[in-house]
């Protein structure tokens, strides 16, 4: 090029910036692995509801009585709940439905029959077991016992075999009916993932070793 002549203009050319493909990053990896493990993604409940406990509400202003029936489902899978009258029974109830209600009659706010009557009353709630506590020698009003729904009676002291042996038999249909559906669709989905831990495992070592080497290649 002469002397004192200007060099040509050059055409700068701005070089992208490198573009990893999705299958080259990690979660690239992770959602191949999970296809072809079959796993598409891991639903929790299929775990935790197969582990669920069902719920006993118990509206009792006796805390011996309450004591007495958080021992005798110690060892059941039913989880108690205990309350010490029948609004916050109701308050309870329409926050988080339980599936089965224990109700002393005789409770300060609002009886056992109240508690039977608001839950019997409503087409959303009818479905849940009511069961009358009462003292022995206590009188039951049996019309209010009748046109409030109740499932059944027990008389205090209360024997801890007949009183699981009764929640048992109540909560028998229900369960069968109410959560057959759910619990077959979660246990599906568990069995899916505990076929296919295996492959996931295989996969994802092999997956991953792939990776590691292509980014030390680069």
């Amino acid at each position: 090029m002469p002397s004192g002549s200007t060099p040509p203009d050059r055409k700068t050319t701005h070089r992208p910036p490198d573009v990893v493909p999705r299958h080259r990053t990690l979660d690239g990896v992770v959602e191949a692995v999970s296809q072809a493990a079959g796993i598409w993604s891991i639903d929790r409940d299929a775990f935790t509801t197969l582990s669920m406990s069902q719920t006993l509400l118990l509206a009792d202003d006796s805390a011996t009585i309450q004591r007495v029936i958080e021992l005798t489902f110690a060892d059941e899978d039913i989880r108690v709940i205990a309350v010490a009258d029948g609004q916050q029974a109701i308050d309870r109830i329409t926050a988080s439905p339980p599936d089965i209600v224990l109700a002393d009659v005789s409770m300060p706010e609002r009886d056992g029959y109240d508690v039977a009557t608001f839950i019997k009353e409503d087409p959303a709630l009818a479905h849940i077991p009511v069961v009358l506590l009462r003292v022995a020698g206590e009188p039951v009003d049996e019309d209010r016992t009748r046109q409030a729904g109740c499932d059944a009676v027990l008389v205090k002291p209360l024997a801890p075999r007949a009183v699981v042996g009764l929640v048992r038999e109540l909560l028998g249909g229900r369960t069968s009916q109410t959560h057959g559906a759910r619990y077959g669709r979660h246990e599906r989905r568990a069995a899916r993932l505990v076929w296919g831990g295996p492959v996931l495992v295989a996969a994802t070592l092999l997956l991953l070793g792939w990776w590691l080497s292509s980014r030390t290649r680069r």
